[in-house]
This record gives C-alpha cells, sequence and structure tokens, in this order.
C-alpha cells in the first residue's frame, strides 16, 4: 500500500483539530468513581469459533466492539451484531452511515443523521447528525445530543468519549453534561485508549513549513479527573493506532507504512521499546500478548519473550483488530474466507 493510500485510510477515521486546549472541567470537583484505576484488559477465555477463520458478518465493518456474548459493529447502514463464535447476524438499530460506535453494559451509542424540519430554499431537505443511544439487543433509538458528530468513540460506562473537529469530548450519561478538550491546530487523533485514570490519545500534528507541511506525532493523555492534557510520549513520526494494559502503551509509529515500528513504553512515557517492524496498521492486547494488523496478516508479538508469529495469513489489507477472551477479530477488505467470486468486505475472526 502506498503512502498516499495509507494517509487516505487513516483521515478517513482520523480528526483534524484546531485552536488551542481546553479542560474537560464542568464546574465541579471530580468525584471518586470518576477516575479510571486501571485498563480493561481482556480476559484469557475458550475460543467460541473452533479451528480455522470464521466470517462473522459480511458488509463494510465501521469498527468493532466485543462484549461477552456478542461482536458489534457498524456498517453503511445499521449497527448490527452477531454471536461471537457465527450465527445469525441481527440489526440492532439502522442509520445513515454512522460514523462511529461504542457499546456498553447497558446500550449501544453511534452518530447518525437525520433530516432538518425546515428544508432549504431548492425544496430539498436538509439532515443533521446527532449522537444516540439504543439498546444493546435492539430497539428505538434516543437522542442525546443533538448537532455532534465524530470519528471514534469509546465508552467506560458512565462516560462516552470522542473526536470530531474540534477536539476530544466527554459526555456524562448520568447527567447529561457535556465537556471538551481542544488539541493543537492541526491534529489528527488517529488512536484512543482508556486506562489508568485518563484517556490516551495517538496524535500526529500537522503544521506548514515553507512551501510544505511538517508533521510530528505523539502519544498524549487526559486526566479523567481534571482534564489536564499532556504529552506522555514526544517525538513520533506518524502513531497509528493505540492500546494499553496494567503497566504499559503499545502503539504503531512510521512514517513509511511498509516499516512501521510497533512499540511499548510504561504509562509514564519512559522504558520505551520497539517490539518488532512491520506494516502495521491497528492494535490489540491482552494479557499476554500484542496483536497487531499487517498488510495481509494477523501478527501476535509474545509480551515476555517479545517473539513474533503469524496467528492469521492470507488476507487483504485487514484492521480494526480486537481481542477477547480466546478469540481475535478483525475487519477484511475481500474476505478470502468466503467463495464468492467478488467478496465482500466481512468482519471476522480466528482463535487467537
Amino acid at each position: 500500500m502506498s503512502r498516499r493510500a495509507r494517509l487516505s485510510r487513516v483521515l478517513a477515521v482520523a480528526s483534524v483539530i484546531g485552536a488551542s486546549s481546553l479542560s474537560f472541567g464542568c464546574g465541579s470537583s471530580a468525584k471518586d468513581d470518576d477516575v479510571l484505576e486501571g485498563a480493561v484488559v481482556p480476559a484469557d477465555g475458550p475460543c467460541t469459533t473452533g479451528a480455522g477463520t470464521t466470517v462473522l458478518s459480511a458488509g463494510i465493518s465501521r469498527g468493532i466492539v466485543v462484549d461477552d456474548t456478542h461482536v458489534y459493529t457498524a456498517t453503511d447502514s445499521a449497527i448490527v451484531r452477531v454471536p461471537r463464535g457465527g450465527g445469525t447476524r441481527q440489526i440492532l438499530s439502522e442509520s445513515s452511515s454512522p460514523t462511529a460506535f461504542a457499546v456498553d453494559e447497558s446500550a449501544l451509542y453511534y452518530f447518525t443523521s437525520h433530516p432538518v424540519d425546515a428544508p432549504t430554499t431548492d425544496g430539498k431537505g436538509q439532515s443533521a447528525t446527532a449522537l444516540v443511544r439504543a439498546p444493546r439487543d435492539g430497539g428505538s433509538p434516543e437522542l442525546l445530543v443533538d448537532g455532534v458528530s465524530g470519528t471514534a468513540m469509546l465508552s467506560d460506562g458512565k462516560r462516552l468519549y470522542w473526536v470530531d473537529a474540534g477536539g476530544v469530548n466527554k459526555y456524562v450519561l448520568a447527567d447529561d453534561t457535556q465537556s471538551s478538550v481542544v488539541l493543537e491546530r492541526g491534529s489528527m487523533v488517529q488512536g484512543m485508549a482508556l486506562g489508568a485514570g485518563a484517556l490516551f490519545l495517538a496524535v500526529t500534528t500537522l503544521s506548514a513549513e515553507g512551501n510544505g507541511v511538517s508533521q510530528h506525532g505523539s502519544i498524549q493523555r487526559i486526566d479523567i479527573a481534571t482534564g489536564a492534557l499532556t504529552t506522555v510520549i514526544d517525538g513520533l513520526a506518524f502513531p497509528l493506532g493505540l492500546a494499553i494494559d496494567e503497566h504499559r502503551i503499545y502503539f504503531i509509529d512510521g512514517n513509511d507504512y511498509r516499516n512501521a515500528t510497533i512499540q511499548s513504553a510504561r504509562i509514564d512515557g519512559a522504558d520505551r521499546t520497539t517490539l518488532a517492524t512491520a506494516s502495521a496498521s491497528s492494535i490489540a492486547v491482552d494479557a499476554h500478548a500484542v496483536y497487531v494488523t499487517t498488510n495481509d496478516a494477523i501478527l501476535k508479538i509474545d509480551k515476555a519473550t517479545g517473539s513474533s508469529s503469524t496467528l492469521v495469513s492470507g488476507l487483504d489489507t485487514p484492521g480494526n483488530v480486537v481481542v477477547d477472551g480466546g478469540n481475535v477479530y478483525w475487519s477484511n477488505a475481500t474476505s478470502v474466507a468466503m467463495s464468492a467470486v467478488n467478496p465482500p468486505y466481512g468482519l471476522m475472526t480466528a482463535c487467537k
């Protein structure tokens, strides 16, 4: 994949930010339960798919979320779920091109467009975007915040976090309050992870330099309790993808897509090390290993030994890798596990 193609792929899920920094503060002090004590690392468990690779769902996958029983993904027209081991796909909520979504124990959340009552002067209908919530097992969506949109979203069960053109937003579910942190102008957020009392961001900042554009990358941290924004790791080239466990941050960095590095550092940014070099594009972590997608495979890196192995090969530009229990999940451009002459995009899983 060329660097231009790679950048186009990144910009499809990244958000370019403007202005200076600001805090999450909502006018009151944080409560004790507003602080995340540590990262949620998927527990090991039995694989639900059996041997080989399983296609869970056909159709473009705009991100993946997993719970104890199902895998959730957004397509071009709906939020759907399918049993972790494969089975009947269920449409939970129809949506016009959802741009980001998240799932917690009680509901699913996504951005969607909806018609506006007043037509334009040429008689055509207008539309607006909104953040909505729907029951996790299907049902009518409820509007939470109108006039907002985002390119990536996370939920910790109490708060929603999302990236938009203005920065990083927090929405508190208990009292419907919203606040934001605005990043440096020209910043693209290309990865988010929650843990250790903070929201971590993989950021690339573009700025004018002479007749061209320069870029620099960093891993940044927003404190959940205070909203303070700090830089944990600086001097990166093009950070892409971010994961976290109880002790360390894991991320992909590299100007050259074919020679990106998979790196790790302590939560405070110290003890930075390179785990592997590969054409990596997305990353996930469990208690024992780091998983990354390359041009055509899922790579598994053992945390204890640093040894790498190919978990699944023969893929077509896989992305959105997620691990949970005994399984790894990802989206695949042309699902090689299907027999169609021109197989569609798909959501796939395999034992890890």
